[in-house]
């Protein structure tokens, strides 16, 4: 097969999923004072925040939307009460 020059081969984003404890892991490496768990990647799961495959007993989870989750602005639920009060 000929290829052509201005021809590149395409680069794929692959979704990095690691298990709940790699994530967790890798989290705790990028900030040691974290307070995020694997019980709370866990959690994250069971209320469906982030996407996450189960494949038989393991549960794999993408780390970039965890990541992604927990960089994201919260609102307290406790402020939201009082500006609808309002």
């Amino acid at each position: 097969m000929e290829q052509l020059v201005n021809e590149q081969p395409t680069k794929e984003r692959l979704v990095r999923r690691r298990t709940i404890k790699e994530c967790a892991l890798y989290i705790k490496s990028l900030d040691n004072d974290t307070s995020v768990t694997e019980n709370s990647i866990r959690d994250l799961c069971k209320m469906d925040l982030v996407e996450y495959y189960k494949i038989g007993n393991k549960v794999l989870v993408d780390l970039d939307d965890v990541i992604a989750y927990i960089n994201r602005p919260h609102v307290n639920k406790k402020q939201v009460r009082c500006e609808v009060c309002l």
